[in-house]
C-alpha cells in the first residue's frame, strides 16, 4: 500500500512543519538499526515533526540522539483494532493517526487487513512496508525502501547512530561494576529474539 501524497521537495507545501509517524514495533537492536531512517528524515527535513510508535524504552535511544522528536506505546488500547480483522478501527487512535501527513508502518500485512482498517477509518497517507527483508538485502536497505512508499529516495542508507548521554554512559558503567574512564566505549548486544539471527559467540569474541 502506497500513501497517496508524497513529500514534494521544493514545494511551498513543503516548507510549512509537516508531521510524520514511523510505526515499528521492534528490540533495542531494531530500534539501533530504525536510527538511521530517523536520521535520514530529519537531514532532508530539519523541520518535520517525527514521532514513532514502538517500545518509547527502546526509541528513548534515538529521542535523547534528536533524531526524533516523540514516541508513543505500540502496545496501547486500541491497537490491536488495527490488526484484528474482525474489529472495527478504534475512533480514537484514528483521530490521533489522521493528525499525520505521512504515515509509515513497518509490518507483514499479508492478508491486507491493515490496509482495510486505515482506508475504513478514513486515513488514506499510509504507507506499509512489510517489516522482515527479501532473503539477500541488508535490513537497513529494506527499512529504506519503505521511504520509497512516501516518494524518497536516498543516495545510499545512512548508517544507524544514536548518541549516549553522559548520564547514560555513567549509569551503564555503574551497573557493570566498572570505572567510568575517558574516551570512548563499545557496547555489545548479542541477543535476539530468535536464534537463526544470533551470531555465534565465537564471533563476539573475537571482536572482544
Amino acid at each position: 500500500m502506497v500513501c497517496n501524497t508524497v513529500i514534494q521537495e521544493g514545494t511551498p507545501e513543503a516548507k510549512r512543519r509537516k508531521r510524520v509517524l514511523i510505526i515499528r514495533p521492534g528490540g533495542i537492536g531494531d530500534t539501533v538499526l530504525l536510527s538511521a531512517v530517523f536520521k535520514a528524515l530529519k537531514d532532508r527535513f530539519p523541520d518535520i515533526w517525527l514521532e514513532a510508535m514502538g517500545y518509547p524504552g527502546r526509541l528513548k535511544l534515538a529521542t535523547e540522539s534528536g533524531i526524533l522528536d516523540k514516541s508513543v506505546p505500540f502496545d496501547q488500547p486500541g491497537m490491536d483494532s488495527f490488526l484484528d480483522p474482525c474489529s472495527d478501527p478504534d475512533e480514537r487512535l484514528a483521530c490521533y493517526f489522521r493528525t499525520f501527513d505521512h504515515i509509515l508502518f513497518y509490518f507483514n500485512d499479508r492478508e491486507g487487513t491493515l490496509e482495510r482498517k486505515f482506508s475504513h477509518a478514513g486515513i488514506r497517507n499510509v504507507a506499509i512496508h512489510p517489516s522482515c527483508p527479501e532473503e539477500g538485502i541488508h535490513i537497513v536497505n529494506w527499512l529504506f525502501l519503505g521511504l520509497k512508499k512516501l516518494g524518497l529516495e536516498f543516495d545510499r542508507p545512512y548508517c544507524p547512530q544514536i548518541r549516549v548521554t553522559e548520564e547514560a554512559k555513567k549509569e551503564a558503567f555503574r551497573k557493570a561494576g566498572v570505572h567510568a574512564g575517558e574516551g570512548g566505549f563499545v557496547a555489545i548486544h548479542p541477543g535476539s529474539g530468535s536464534k537463526k539471527k544470533c551470531w555465534p559467540v565465537k564471533n563476539f569474541a573475537a571482536i572482544a
